[in-house]
């Protein structure tokens, strides 16, 4: 017969507790994914980097878009004008990224860079 002290009934005890709040806690967690409440946080730094990226290209092209219009400007209000406009049409462009039509053709190790890049970029 094996004795069992009440020392090593309480460890049992408590290590059969902390198995029960970890067992509840990883349940709780895959209901909240399965509930959609919870997300991969790769899958969601993957969709703000191509977020980031695009509308980090749609800023750049906005000088060239708008340099052969502001010369033919004829006073400092037509180009306020002009420009307040290219930057709607570039936050309209902005607010239609689907990111998950668009996903990053580059490797994860590349795209985590980049994606540090491009939030530098944005600062």
């Amino acid at each position: 017969m094996v004795t069992v002290s009440k020392s090593d009934h309480g460890k049992v005890s408590a290590q059969r507790a902390r198995l029960l709040r970890a067992q509840a806690a990883r349940a709780e967690l895959k209901l909240g994914t399965e509930r959609g409440q919870l997300v991969n946080v790769d899958a969601a730094a993957s969709v703000i980097e191509c977020v980031i990226v695009a509308i980090r290209a749609k800023l750049l092209a906005l000088p060239g878009k708008a340099a052969p219009r502001v010369v033919a400007c004829n006073n400092l209000n037509e180009v306020k004008a002009l420009l307040d406009e290219q930057v709607r049409d570039c936050l309209t462009e902005i607010a239609s990224i689907d990111p998950s039509a668009s996903p990053s053709p580059l490797p994860a190790g590349h795209r985590a860079r980049k994606a540090g890049k491009a939030a530098e970029a944005v600062r």
